[in-house]
């Protein structure tokens, strides 16, 4: 599973958004991710440090995929681009910069 995997369970899987989330996962917080995806990061509880948490799993992998995308050619690079994996974390980021 992907992001828009979990992002797209939740979507479809919850009929009555909101309520209140508790996050007891052990991971790299990927539904926390795409609870915040969706706009329900306010109704966590203890919202303030999963939204933290979240905050910092998109810092990480942005850094991440920057690091990566500077070690490939130029060739490469716009191969990565079409492929699309590095855009879809890039709209993740710019969505999460937004919404702040």
């Amino acid at each position: 599973m992907d992001h828009k995997d979990h992002v797209n369970l939740l979507r479809n899987g919850i009929t009555n958004a909101g309520g209140v989330w508790a996050d007891f996962g052990s991971g790299q917080g990927a539904f926390t991710l795409a609870l915040a995806e969706l706009g329900w990061a306010n109704s966590f509880l203890g919202n303030q440090v999963e939204a933290e948490k979240a905050k910092q799993a998109i810092v990480e992998a942005e850094e991440a995929e920057k690091e990566a995308f500077a070690k490939l050619d130029k060739a490469e690079q716009k191969l990565a681009v079409a492929e699309s994996s590095l855009g879809q974390v890039q709209i993740m980021i710019e969505e999460s910069r937004r919404a702040e």
